[in-house]
């Protein structure tokens, strides 16, 4: 399990920091030292979180021309396969929460997981120039796929 932050600021998907971390399963052993168990699993869970947050504000917060600190990015899209990501929603720095566009479940962890939530979110970052790619080449190959005579791809094609 990890943290990624990144943006998509043109055609490639940029990767600004990440952690990994190793947070406890449930422990569903039964016994004296089960709620002990269950509260050093919160315990790290919450450091989990505030770690993320305070990531978060250290990459997309910053001093604009008057020394304020002010976010850095228009959207924020948060992606996981846990209910982690809402948690981290509610513990986020007001300025990057209110930045919060979607919240999206993918299956995957890593850069598999990091470009899958950018697909998923194609909707809402739609102006970013990676996406309008990812469009354009979907629509190229799907008529294509029709066969309907209107493309024409290859040199030998386009040039009859």
């Amino acid at each position: 399990m990890g943290c990624w932050f990144g943006t998509v600021p043109g055609d490639t998907p940029t990767v600004l920091h990440r952690f990994s971390v190793d947070l406890p399963n449930k422990h569903n052993k039964g016994g004296q030292s089960a709620p002990r168990f269950q509260r050093l699993r919160i315990e790290k869970r919450n450091a989990y979180l505030n770690k993320a947050a305070e990531k978060a504000v250290a990459q997309f917060i910053q001093p604009n021309e008057h020394g304020d600190p002010e976010p850095t990015v228009q959207l924020l899209i948060l992606a996981g396969s846990a209910h982690l990501k809402h948690e981290l929603h509610k513990t986020l720095d007001q300025r990057l929460a209110k930045r919060v566009r979607a919240v999206v479940d993918v299956s995957y962890g890593g850069e598999s997981g990091f470009r899958q939530a950018i697909t998923l979110a194609a909707d809402i970052i739609g102006d970013a120039r990676l996406v309008q790619e990812k469009r354009l080449l979907s629509d190229y190959f799907t008529a294509i796929a029709r066969d309907t005579g209107c493309i024409s791809y290859g040199a030998k094609d386009t040039l009859l």
